[in-house]
């Protein structure tokens, strides 16, 4: 497997970065989201910078995690299963709650917090059942949280 493929592949597990750890619940309760002063515009441009960070951390410490396990050049391999748990999960609940911390702008609560749900309910089934591989933990962001982020603007939280 090439590096860019690599890469690619660790920066689609990252769009989970965006996701897991806001204020409410998996199943969409109130998350108590506080309205932010940024427009819009603003918003995004500080969320997508969370994004493109949170995505070269992850790729970091996944990529020196699989070279700890022997697999640098095969994400498929079932030895890097855990790391989602312990490398990629962990790193999601931190990028949400620097996400949840902005606030939301006046009027973008709802949706702000419809994106971070989504992306919660993923994490959560991952906890629940690990992915055999990056691959499946990457396809789940496909659906919901990737349309969500779209729709609201963000570029670097989508995969």
């Amino acid at each position: 497997m090439s590096k860019n493929s690599i890469m690619s592949l660790l920066a689609l597990a990252a769009a989970a970065a965006v996701a897991v750890g806001c204020g409410s619940n998996a199943e969409g309760g109130d998350s108590g989201l506080s309205t932010s002063s940024l427009s819009k515009a603003e918003y995004v441009k500080k969320v997508d910078e969370i994004c493109e960070l949170g995505q070269r951390q992850m790729i970091a410490e996944f990529s020196s995690y699989a070279r700890q396990q022997g697999t640098p050049d095969n994400l498929v391999d079932p030895k890097l299963a855990p790391g989602i748990v312990t490398v990629l999960i962990p790193a999601i609940k931190a990028q949400n709650e620097e996400i949840e911390n902005l606030g939301a702008p006046a009027g973008d609560a709802s949706e702000i917090e419809a994106f971070l749900n989504a992306r919660r309910k993923v994490v959560a089934r991952a906890e629940k059942r690990p992915p055999r591989n990056i691959f499946k933990f990457g396809d789940e962001f496909r659906y919901s949280p990737n349309k969500l982020a779209t729709k609201y603007g963000l570029k670097a939280c989508v995969y």
